[in-house]
């Protein structure tokens, strides 16, 4: 599957205990996202529906007139203003460190899940991870499964070299039905 990092980081953490992050939201030095400010985005629930954007159920993120494959969908919160600009800080920028930050966020979102639950990342194009430096998808994953106490297992692999950005969300839809395998070897072993 390949390592986790493809450049140095050594670098990068020496520069952040010699200068910290500044919260994304009101400037704090602290991190990527405050205390204060992860509250204020998880204290305002998403209550639409990720299919349609209609009044969802709440906490399920599901309107009753959408079905998909799954049966609950949680969000954090829509992707505007904050949330916007640590996530494309974290994207795009090599804001490593918002890994946590995300982490937080689902960890103070998601029900109590069972203990059986495996964290799965979805992948990360190639292109993207040495450019970025991260796979930030499996930064964020590990994390959350590190916090929870959940088996984490990166257990597929991107199928196709495709990307989302810039694309209608009925392309992105498309894309995915084909851009992800597993690792058969992951699945059965549990890793």
């Amino acid at each position: 599957m390949g390592g986790l990092y493809v450049k140095n980081t050594m670098l990068g953490y020496l520069i952040n205990l010699i200068a910290p992050h500044y919260c994304c939201s009101c400037g704090e030095i602290s991190a990527v996202l405050c205390q204060r400010c992860k509250y204020d985005i998880v204290s305002e629930p998403y209550e639409a529906c990720i299919l349609c954007h209609n009044i969802a159920k709440p906490t399920e993120n599901l309107c009753n007139n959408c079905s998909a494959a799954f049966l609950h969908a949680w969000v954090v919160g829509s992707r505007t203003d904050v949330l916007k600009k640590a996530i494309d800080d974290y994207k795009f920028e090599r804001v490593r460190a918002a890994h946590k930050a995300f982490s937080e966020l689902f960890d103070a979102t998601l029900p109590n899940l069972p203990p059986d639950i495996i964290v799965v990342p979805i992948p990360t194009t190639t292109k993207h991870v040495r450019v970025r430096g991260y796979d930030h998808m499996r930064l964020v994953a590990r994390e959350f499964a590190r916090v929870r106490k959940l088996t984490y297992s990166p257990c597929l692999r991107r199928a196709t070299s495709t990307t989302q950005r810039g694309t209608s969300r009925t392309m992105r839809r498309e894309q995915a039905k084909t851009a992800f395998a597993a690792y058969v070897r992951s699945l059965a072993l549990g890793t």
